[in-house]
């Protein structure tokens, strides 16, 4: 029998010093490892621990990320058969671990089992509780606890109307002192991460109950607990901020009227859209209408007043709901960026303006300014984009904090799962809340350093989507799965497949049915015929603008470089283009001048994977170089290149020709197309990005090519550029 007892400190370190004390005393005899990870504690707790308790494990986090993502963090590094969670602020009183061991041993239904806490003096806490409900939370959580100190609801809650000397289920155990049995975990799964502080323990208890363990109160363990109530203190606190967010999580992720909500969020979010598109018109009708009347002195025809354009308004706020709805605006869109949301509005504004002059014109006796009809159309495109990508953004953001996400299920096995699960979890902001993994059949299992809880197999794939909500499935198998399909759809449920990268093209598919067979078309690659003169086209009039407009720039940098260090002002250096064929590059120069012969040397520090070589803080760089690469204004002279026809203003980066040597088959595809100052990897994460995530985007890019996308990674650049993120 192995025992994990796991400590979390954050500037606790007296209290913390007094439990590990307690720890010693118990003397148990069993193998045991104490762990205590500290969330980057400044009172110096870490060296205190160190010398003074030489055999507990310290873990020392850089960050604070929160109590449940500890705990988490040690439950994954170290194995054992059971789990005691503590508290800083807990005494352990002889015997107490001894008899929670016994207890789990002789109960084999106990998924979670707590002690009996007590207060310093001896009094009882009450760490046992029933769920919460709606009533319970206003008068715990509200000033009507004060009006009705003696309610019903909080002593049934508290679970006042019984001694706490035997042991017993319930409902669930505050966290202060939990023991967890490991195989609970692999049903169950860890703590929710989403919970910084509070109610992780409720939500675990809640999940050991649906996962059909129990959950028990055991009076023999004794814990003395120097409990503070942080939460309970002031009118408003961080940690009861910390508190109430928590607990909007819990019901964000279980409640009904939050899973009402959930499944209507398409209806909501519509309705949502649909009022600030009309807010946004109509402020921009009396905007446009005031600004032409400002600038009345600049035109001849006279200034309509605004009743004249009475008619022209009803319009207005009747056919814009017509005209975004047929464009597809009000549809919920996953992974959207800001450029994404401001084309669809241009090009809802541009139908809408047409639209707007034939009207002005079929109208007779109505002949309307065309200067305010213009003026409309560009301050509502613009204040429609702001107000819609305002409210996407704050969607985001709650997606991110974990709220509003999507009841995901996983069906496969091996590794597969358990990568998908670690990848979506990792970016909660997409939206997806991964409850658990179906397995393909009884004996299937995963590879589960996640920790991914089992919830069933195939057979009860029906029950987990109705008992959970289940609103996703996410399939990782190559298995058939035409009838998981078929019934999932069935019930309002949305399927994604998962499939390899490497063996499934990612560009533009169809399916279309074609003598009575349904058939998958892949379309060819789009950069072809037509599509590369239009390219070529916009190559060669915007990188001319450039050398231009930026040539007193280019006399600037010149002149810092020049004064700053000897050598050339220009870098040329060999690139492999499209169809392996090499050519020179530009680039003003930002290293010193024997970069090249030190970067030998400098290899072993590389930090970029595969055939990439990057240093984050390169000692090679000079100090106007720094400057010039974070701001990438070193690649202004590449505008040069693409004019020549070497390059193209958009595409994948250039690589050096020991680069292409270690390529494989898969990585030469980026190839084969011209290579670009700015592309969809340099957008997406730049210097942060893998190898392996970079060659994907290049070929995602090249697949699913249109003159759009490129004006869309042109003006993303802009901010990348100017804010200088993931420059290395």
């Amino acid at each position: 029998m192995k025992l994990l007892i796991i400590l979390v400190n954050y500037n606790t370190t007296p209290l913390l010093l007094k439990c590990l004390q307690t720890l010693e005393q118990q003397r148990l005899d069993v193998d045991h490892r104490v762990v205590v990870v500290d969330n980057h504690s400044l009172d110096g707790g870490c060296d205190q621990i160190a010398a003074q308790y030489p055999s507990v494990t310290l873990i020392r986090n850089a960050e604070n990320g929160g109590y449940a993502k500890a705990v988490n963090q040690a439950i994954r590094e170290f194995n054992s058969d059971y789990i005691l969670v503590l508290n800083p602020d807990i005494e352990v009183t002889p015997g107490a671990i001894h008899a929670m061991l016994a207890f789990m041993t002789k109960t084999p239904d106990a998924g979670i089992v707590g002690g009996k806490l007590l207060n310093p003096d001896g009094t009882l806490q009450h760490s046992c509780r029933t769920f919460y409900t709606l009533p319970v939370l206003l008068l715990r959580r509200t000033f009507l606890g004060k009006l009705f100190p003696n309610s019903q609801l909080i002593a049934h809650h508290l679970m006042l109307d019984w001694d706490h000397n035997s042991a017993r289920e319930v409902d669930w155990m505050l966290g202060a002192c939990l023991m967890i049995r490991r195989d609970a975990l692999k049903e169950v799964g860890l703590m929710d991460e989403r919970f910084f502080l509070y109610f992780e323990d409720v939500d675990w208890c809640y999940r050991m109950k649906k996962g059909g363990w129990k959950v028990y109160y055991l009076p023999e363990a004794r814990m003395i607990h120097h409990h503070q109530r942080h939460s309970a203190k002031g009118v408003l606190n961080k940690t009861k901020l910390y508190h109430l967010t928590s607990m909007l999580h819990f019901y964000a992720k279980w409640g009904k009227v939050a899973f009402f909500l959930k499944k209507y969020r398409a209806a909501l979010a519509m309705m949502l859209f649909l009022g600030l598109d009309l807010v946004a018109m109509n402020v921009a009708f009396y905007g446009a209408h005031a600004l032409r009347q400002h600038l009345q002195t600049f035109f001849n025809k006279p200034h309509l007043p605004t009743l004249y354009y009475h008619n022209f308004l009803i319009f207005v706020n009747a056919i814009t709901p017509l005209v975004f709805f047929s464009l597809g605006l009000y549809r919920l869109r996953h992974g959207e960026l800001w450029v994404d949301e401001l084309f669809r509005v241009g090009k809802g504004m541009l139908v809408m303006s047409l639209l707007l002059m034939a009207g002005s014109y079929l109208a007779q006796g109505y002949e309307l300014s065309r200067v305010t009809i213009v003026m409309f159309a560009v301050i509502a495109t613009t204040s429609a984009f702001l107000l819609r990508w305002s409210a996407i953004a704050f969607y985001h953001f709650l997606q991110k904090k974990g709220f509003n996400l999507r009841k995901t299920l996983i069906i496969g096995s091996g590794r597969s799962v358990d990568v998908v699960a670690k990848e979506l979890q990792k970016h909660r902001e997409i939206g997806f809340d991964i409850l658990g993994f179906v397995r393909e059949t009884p004996e299937a299992d995963i590879e589960n350093g996640s920790f991914l809880p089992a919830l069933g197999d195939l057979y009860e794939l029906p029950l987990l989507i109705e008992e959970y909500h289940i609103s996703d499935l996410i399939l990782a198998t190559t298995s058939d799965v035409r009838e998981v399909v078929s019934r999932s759809k069935q019930s309002g449920v949305n399927v994604r497949l998962v499939t390899d990268f490497h063996s499934l093209s990612v560009h533009e598919t169809q399916f279309e049915e074609l003598a009575g067979i349904p058939m998958v078309f892949f379309k060819g690659t789009p950069l072809f015929g037509m599509n590369l003169v239009i390219k070529r086209v916009m190559d060669i009039v915007l990188s001319t603008l450039a050398l231009l407009c930026l040539a007193p720039l280019f006399a600037l940098i010149a002149l810092l470089i020049k004064l700053e260090s000897p050598g050339a002002v220009i870098f040329k250096q060999q690139r492999i283009g499209k169809h392996r064929q090499p050519f020179t590059m530009y680039k003003f120069r930002s290293m010193c001048q024997n970069a090249e012969y030190i970067k030998q040397q400098l290899m072993q520090q590389n930090e970029a994977d595969g055939p990439l070589f990057k240093i984050q803080k390169d000692p090679r760089h000079t100090k106007i170089g720094r400057v010039l690469r974070k701001f990438s204004l070193d690649e202004l002279p590449q505008f040069w290149n693409v004019l020549k026809g070497d390059m193209s203003l958009v595409g994948p980066r250039p690589p050096i020709p020991q680069e292409v040597a270690e390529y494989d088959e898969w990585a030469l595809k980026r190839l084969d197309i011209k290579p670009g100052i700015t592309g969809l990897w340099q957008v997406s994460g730049r210097s942060n990005l893998t190898f392996d995530e970079m060659l994907k985007l290049d070929v995602y890019y090249m697949w699913n090519w249109s003159l759009s996308n490129d004006i869309k990674i042109l003006l993303r650049t802009l901010p990348v550029v100017i804010f200088g993120h993931g420059a290395w």
